[in-house]
C-alpha cells in the first residue's frame, strides 16, 4: 500500500478501495470455477476462509442486479451439467468389485452394487438443495403478521367494544322496563 493512500477512512472505518474490490471480483471468479473458501483465502490473502466468504458474499451483494443475474444463471447452469451428470450415473449399473480388482460373481452371475446408486442420489439430493437456494425456492414467503403489540392493541378494541355493547344493552333493558 505505498500508493499514498490509506484503507480507513477519516473516521478510521475501512474504505473498499480498487485493490479490494480486484481482489474480491477475483475471489468471485474462483468460487465460480469451484475453489473453496480455504483455496481463495491461501491464493488472495485473505486470512482465512471466513474472510473470503464475506469478501464474496459482500463483493456479490454489491453487484448491480443485471451482475448477480448472470453469476447466479452460471451458477445454475453448472448445477444443471452437475445433474446429467449425476444422472448418468444414476442410470448405469454398477457391478460389485472386490479389493484384488475383480468382478464379483454370485451363482456364475456379476452381482451389482448399489452403493454408487445412492451415493449419486445423494449429490442429487445436495444439487437440488443448493438449486432451490440459488432460486429462492425455499424463503418462506413474507407473511404481514401481527405483532405482539397488534394483537394487544386489537383485543383492547375488541373488549372496549364488548364493555360498551354490554352497557347499551343494559340501558336498553332499563328503557324497555
Amino acid at each position: 500500500m505505498d500508493q499514498g493512500y490509506s484503507n480507513r477512512d477519516g473516521a478510521g472505518r475501512f474504505a473498499r478501495g480498487l485493490e479490494s474490490a480486484e481482489r474480491d471480483a477475483k475471489a468471485c471468479w474462483l468460487k465460480g470455477r469451484g475453489h473453496t473458501y480455504e483455496e481463495i483465502s491461501d491464493l488472495l490473502g485473505y486470512g482465512g476462509k471466513q474472510n473470503a466468504y464475506r469478501a464474496i458474499k459482500g463483493a456479490l451483494a454489491a453487484l448491480p442486479a443485471t451482475g448477480a443475474e448472470e453469476l447466479r444463471q452460471i451458477q445454475l447452469d453448472q448445477l444443471d451439467y452437475m445433474t446429467r451428470r449425476v444422472i448418468e450415473v444414476l442410470e448405469n449399473k454398477h457391478l460389485t468389485i472386490t479389493q484384488a480388482g475383480k468382478i464379483v460373481h454370485y451363482q456364475n452371475e456379476p452381482v451389482f452394487d448399489d452403493a454408487p446408486t445412492l451415493q449419486a442420489l445423494d449429490r442429487f439430493l445436495r444439487i437440488q438443495e443448493r438449486t432451490a437456494k440459488l432460486m429462492g425456492l425455499d424463503t418462506p414467503p413474507r407473511r404481514e403478521g401481527w405483532t405482539v403489540g397488534d394483537i394487544d392493541a386489537e383485543l383492547a378494541r375488541l373488549l372496549a367494544e364488548d364493555v360498551d355493547d354490554e352497557g347499551a344493552e343494559d340501558s336498553e333493558a332499563e328503557a324497555a322496563s
